[in-house]
């Protein structure tokens, strides 16, 4: 962290800001050789928070003392908000520079619910979280956060989740082969260089276990 309080972006062509295939969040600059200038990502400051999160709880399961870390995720989450967040739209925005909030797009405010980022669980921002309304859809590598978030909110959003899981990822079942799409398109992908050996499938696997008895009952 430098004196913000924020991780900026990592600097050097050695580096490359990856959060998912998005425009505006797949780090394209460092292929286009452009000068890349200093700019703090949410992606990058939530995710860390997240393990910041999840290492304090691992270490309180084992009895240890995760103090430290759970008081550097508050004081993060503080930074976090005030700079990412607009009250005015109720969204987290993907960029800071030079002072300036860009980029909506779905994966920072489902991140931001999932480490208790956000500061009011509006009903607006859960329905532009459920249908993408002017905001940069979420791919297949990152839409766990997408259904953490939701069922987080609320376990009513299970139904919504479940025909979702159908929708995006039945596809690679229902086309005749066993393969592992990377994105959505598939093979076809990348100028028809698409990977098929992701295991973002493996997140219905993790949704149907870990919400199996809430599934049985609403069958």
């Amino acid at each position: 962290m430098d004196k913000t309080g924020l991780i900026a972006n990592f600097q050097g062509k050695e580096y490359w800001n990856f959060y998912e295939w998005r425009a505006g969040l797949d780090g394209q600059n460092v292929f286009d050789e452009c000068d890349l200038s200093e700019q703090y990502d949410s992606c990058l400051n939530l995710l860390y928070l997240c393990a910041l999160q999840k290492f304090a709880s691992v270490l309180g399961n084992l009895g240890e003392d995760g103090l430290a870390f759970v008081k550097n995720s508050e004081q993060m989450k503080e930074v976090i908000v005030r700079n990412f967040y607009d009250p005015a739209t109720g969204l987290f925005y993907t960029s800071l520079k030079g002072g300036k909030k860009s980029g909506a797009a779905m994966l920072p405010p489902a991140l931001a619910v999932v480490t208790d980022c956000c500061p009011e669980k509006t009903e607006e921002l859960f329905r532009k979280l459920k249908n993408g309304q002017n905001l940069t859809p979420i791919t297949l590598s990152n839409r766990i956060w997408l259904y953490e978030a939701l069922l987080k909110y609320s376990e009513n959003e299970l139904n919504f989740v479940l025909r979702d899981l159908e929708s995006v990822y039945g596809n690679m079942v229902t086309c005749g082969d066993t393969t592992l799409y990377e994105t959505e398109e598939g093979a076809e992908d990348f100028n028809r260089a698409g990977s098929l050996c992701h295991g973002w499938s493996a997140v219905a696997c993790y949704i149907y276990r870990k919400y199996e008895n809430k599934i049985v009952n609403l069958k």
